[in-house]
């Protein structure tokens, strides 16, 4: 039953999701793939237990019970996989991440640096015509030092930072394309019914059921006939009480993700102002009506802004995984 909450969620959404990012993570996904070790033993579940299905559908002695038990294993197996595929990406598109901040946060404070050096310069200006005290150059020429080992610090963090991805991934990070998530309200809801508490709890049910078939037909003694009913509607209850919760988590991520995504609408707007700004402050520079140093501030400003977006977009994206792990869906598509 689908609640209110998400029905107000689907309004919202539309019938598709589709958001865009800073990073791209294809083209080293499947070396990471590679180098999960979680991953490669999950890979080797599916290989085994869809052989296994294979000797058990051949075999012609094999019971029904035998053929869903196989069955069994194998769906459970292939939705593991899912899980584990969506957190090495989600691993990686953090690391990413991590990156793509870094440089964010280098070119910010390039453009400090730039400025701290104009007002070191003014301010010596101003000593040698008395118009400041050697306290206000003393000050300026500290800005200049600290804002000079900051940007020292954080080049020195994006080095190390690109050293450990090269080592754990093999390569330096692909700078073009960006990130894609996209799903559609079908598609989540289909996942969620394979996902991999899901499918225990079925798997719970589907042999509950069995088995009270068998005591409910091969003439078995009323006392058994009755505890392998129990066991059944217990295992029914438990089955709806897991896809309730199931539910809910995907409401909540789901929200999650518009909250996030509502915000990175707010900081493109404020992008935008700042960008006018800028092409404003530029204009009356060039008709010399302000100094270097306001041009520099303002674009300052513009990369302030879009660091912010940047943070912005990568808690969405955060959000966006969470709503694939909480319906164990590969919105790519190439995780069978």
């Amino acid at each position: 039953m689908v609640s209110a909450k998400w029905q107000m969620i689907l309004v919202l959404m539309a019938t598709t999701a589709s958001t865009a990012f800073a990073v791209n993570p294809a083209p080293l996904y499947p070396t990471a793939l590679k180098q999960n070790a979680s991953y490669q033993m999950g890979l080797t579940e599916v290989q085994e237990a869809d052989r296994g299905l294979t000797r058990t559908q051949s075999d012609p002695v094999a019971l029904k019970p035998d053929l869903l038990g196989a069955q069994q294993r194998l769906d459970q197996a292939r939705a593991s996989l899912i899980n584990q595929s969506l957190m090495v990406r989600q691993h990686l598109v953090t690391d990413l991440q991590n990156l793509d901040s870094l440089q964010d946060q280098l070119l910010g404070q390039q453009i400090s640096l730039e400025i701290s050096q104009l007002q070191a310069q003014a301010s010596r200006a101003r000593l040698k015509a008395g118009a400041a005290t050697q306290l206000d150059l003393a000050k300026a020429e500290n800005d200049l030092d600290s804002a000079q080992k900051d940007l020292d610090s954080t080049r020195k963090q994006l080095q190390d930072a690109q050293e450990r991805f090269k080592k754990r991934y093999g390569k330096t990070p692909d700078a073009s394309g960006d990130e894609k998530l996209s799903w559609t309200t079908a598609q989540l809801q289909t996942a969620l019914k394979s996902h991999p508490r899901a499918l225990r709890d079925q798997a719970t049910l589907e042999n509950a059921d069995l088995q009270y078939q068998i005591k409910s037909s091969d003439l078995s003694p009323a006392i058994e006939v009755d505890q392998a009913r129990i066991a059944l509607e217990n295992a029914r209850k438990t089955q709806a009480e897991t896809l309730s919760d199931l539910q809910e988590a995907l409401e909540d991520a789901l929200s999650q993700h518009q909250i996030a995504q509502n915000s990175v609408t707010a900081k493109d707007r404020s992008l935008q102002i700042a960008l006018a700004n800028l092409t404003t402050q530029k204009a009356r520079f060039q008709k010399g009506l302000i100094s270097r140093l306001q041009v520099l501030q303002a674009e300052l400003e513009v990369q302030n802004a879009q660091t912010a977006l940047g943070q912005a977009r990568n808690t969405a994206l955060k959000a966006g995984y969470g709503v694939l792990l909480a319906a164990n869906f590969a919105s790519w598509g190439d995780e069978k």
